[in-house]
């Protein structure tokens, strides 16, 4: 009974994961290329301790990524008040 359990558990959270693909993979993308270009950055770091070296390479590149994000996400949310997610803006945008 157990077993049935799980594989029905797995079952329901594999479908959820292909229903919301598109927006899990947008968001991966976004992760993925922000974490590159600042590790990139964190590799030459040559600091005392890895902290201080992190935060010294790192901190004005996120400082820069926080203020764009923040900012684009209130000109979105005054363009289109009515988007939840950046899907939902794109769409807004587009006409869809």
């Amino acid at each position: 009974m157990l077993t049935l359990a799980a594989v029905f558990s797995a079952i329901i959270a594999a479908g959820y994961v292909v229903h919301s693909a598109p927006v899990l993979l947008a968001d991966v993308l976004v992760d993925g290329a922000i974490s590159a270009g600042l590790y990139r950055r964190l590799r030459r770091a040559q600091g005392h301790t890895w902290w201080e070296g992190a935060v010294r390479r790192t901190i004005i590149p996120a400082a820069v990524v926080l203020v764009t994000f923040v900012a684009a996400g209130f000109a979105i949310h005054g363009a289109w008040p009515e988007a939840v997610t950046l899907g939902d803006a794109w769409h807004a945008i587009r006409g869809h």
